[in-house]
């Protein structure tokens, strides 16, 4: 199956996943987002997937400092930026232009982050188009 969002997706016509598209295919973005929000798709797919692995699973009440943020390319007042969406803060964080590539750009802002911290509890994905396009 070929679901389109703004990129082609290939997924089993019977996964919560390719549901997902279908049901986002006509929504706006902000009508995306909310539906995203109360999908009952992706709570049971975290609450899957956070049950499995090494380490104990933290119970709902903890308070952890893990979380999830991730870089993306935007123009901000016309101009190509690298910007970080990063669920914790109030709305997205400009870290300026980006010179050379994308990805030089985005490794600029993880080592800042990573020599403020002095921690290496980093997991880093890189999501791309095939062949290196």
């Amino acid at each position: 199956m070929s679901s389109s969002f703004n990129f082609n997706l290939y997924a089993d016509e019977s996964s919560a996943l390719a549901q997902i598209f279908k049901d986002c295919q006509n929504k706006t973005p902000e009508e995306r987002a909310a539906y995203l929000e109360i999908s009952s798709h992706i709570e049971s797919a975290h609450f899957a997937v956070a049950q499995t692995g090494q380490s104990q699973v933290p119970s709902s009440d903890d308070e952890v400092d893990l979380h999830f943020s991730c870089f993306v390319p935007a123009k901000v007042d016309g101009v190509e930026s690298i910007v970080e969406l990063d669920g914790r803060r109030p709305g997205p964080i400009n870290h300026g232009q980006i010179y050379g590539n994308f990805l030089e750009s985005a490794v600029d802002v993880v080592k800042k982050y990573i020599e403020l911290s002095k921690s290496i509890q980093f997991n880093l994905i890189a999501l791309t188009k095939l062949g290196g396009d």
